[in-house]
């Protein structure tokens, strides 16, 4: 790898001894890894599949090791959210978080879902997860894997978290700011980003992150924790940050990170942190610093949001026709809103700062769409659900034309009368079509579909 001239300079001053290991470790093959959604395969040794292709990661519950000629991305499992694809040394951010159930957390820079989906299964169920990306497409693709996750406790919005309203301070358990930076640890991954590298470039994200660090010292409340962490290992971007947070805000502590299996100390007075370098760890290059803010934060807990609008009962009578119909052991807990004749249900019980005036992509469970006279289920809904809640449901193999032909949003020949049905691949909820005619008329996402 050709690495930038300026970029060898610097490193070489930094590093030292370690130099020459550190620009090494660039030409090392690179690991792949993923995590599995826990909710939908509890035990990967039950599926011939998955067990075949994956390692364990020892650091990481539900995380795994796989060989580069895999291609899990390409795999139905993936749209059918069994697992997400993430980098190894990127789980370890929520794994620093100790994320227990129950409790709220926010996740600020959230897409493209990797951590928020890693929250969710950490949170087993219970509290809540508001997860944002300041850019509109960007947040779509965050919303996008969390409803392939199939869970039904987390918000997702597109907001500028450094101008949150003051509804949201003091709010969050945990607050995960996973930066935008200078990405040095992503060169081996994406070239591109070696090529758009620059000194300018880690002074301007550092000034992002410093806004980022100051938004997130708001939202926690009182001995809540800061998750700091970029794909960078510019000083400047990472102990320079947290030591210029610690110096603002005195009632911040600096705590320990996970160590072990390859993880270096930070650089200097910053042991604590955690770096991931290529040579050293089975992952792409890292860095993540653990903060606890110990004094109270002021919260301002308002009226509840005017845009969620409750459901009606003509809306609750064509929602309770098609549950009645279709479905079995299938109860709504929580209350059920409206948007745009689009139904969602929040599975969480405590209160939700108010939202008015925030670009919000998802609320909890999307339900489905309440068109003229009748409920028309959503992919989010079928993702949600398993086999043994609906009355009808076909099951392919992960190796078949058919779910091929499912994923390509095409027409399947299949006996049958006119019902909504649930296609699964190998047990796996994949998404809803209907029975027309001996006819399984394709309901796959138009904007999911895959192209082969």
């Amino acid at each position: 790898m050709k690495l930038p001239k300026e970029f060898i300079s610097r490193y070489l001053e930094i590093f030292q001894d370690d130099f020459q290991a550190f620009i090494n470790g660039f030409n090392l093959p690179r690991s792949y890894g993923l995590r599995i959604n826990p909710f939908k395969c509890s035990d990967i040794t039950t599926n011939p599949y998955l067990s075949s292709i994956l390692r364990p990661n020892p650091l990481v519950d539900d995380g795994y090791y796989y060989d580069e000629n895999v291609k899990p991305g390409l795999h139905p499992y993936h749209f059918a959210g069994v697992y997400y694809i993430q980098d190894p040394s990127a789980m370890m951010v929520v794994e620093n978080a100790d994320i227990k159930p129950g409790e709220i957390v926010f996740d600020m820079c959230g897409a493209p879902g990797g951590k928020s989906t890693h929250i969710l299964s950490k949170l087993q169920d219970q509290g809540l997860l508001i997860t944002n990306d300041i850019l509109p497409k960007r947040a779509k693709v965050l919303s996008e894997n969390i409803e392939r996750w199939g869970r039904t406790n987390a918000i997702v919005i597109s907001a500028d978290p450094t101008k949150l309203p003051e509804e949201f301070y003091g709010y969050f358990d945990k607050v995960i700011v996973d930066a935008p930076c200078s990405g040095e640890g992503m060169f081996r991954k994406d070239l591109e980003v070696m090529e758009k590298w620059s000194v300018k470039k880690i002074q301007s994200c550092a000034l992002v992150q410093h806004s980022l660090l100051d938004a997130a010292y708001k939202l926690v409340k009182e001995n809540g924790i800061i998750i700091y962490s970029t794909c960078t290992f510019a000083p400047e971007e990472n102990e320079e940050v947290i030591k210029s947070f610690l110096e603002k805000y005195p009632d911040v502590e600096l705590l320990p990170t996970i160590k072990g299996y390859g993880i270096q100390d930070g650089l200097g007075e910053f042991k604590m942190c955690s770096r991931f370098y290529f040579h050293h760890f089975n992952g792409e290059g890292h860095f993540i610093a653990k903060l606890r803010k110990t004094s109270p934060t002021p919260s301002y807990r308002k009226t509840k949001s005017k845009s969620l609008k409750s459901i009606t009962k003509e809306q609750q009578a064509l929602l309770n026709e098609f549950i009645d119909k279709y479905l079995v052991n299938f109860e709504i807990k929580y209350p059920i809103y409206e948007f745009n004749n689009h139904l969602y249900t929040l599975a969480y019980d405590g209160q939700v700062p108010n939202l008015d005036g925030i670009n919000i992509l998802r609320y909890g469970l999307h339900l489905g769409e309440v068109k003229k006279d009748r409920f028309e289920p959503s992919h989010a809904l079928a993702l949600y659900l398993n086999k043994e809640q609906v009355k009808y449901h076909v099951d392919f193999p992960h190796d078949s034309t058919e779910v091929r032909l499912y994923l390509k949003g095409e027409t399947i020949t299949y006996p049958g009368n006119n019902h909504f049905t649930l296609i699964t691949v190998d047990g796996f909820s994949l998404g809803w079509a209907k029975h027309v005619d001996s006819m399984l008329k394709n309901y796959y996402p138009k904007g999911l579909r895959i192209v082969l």
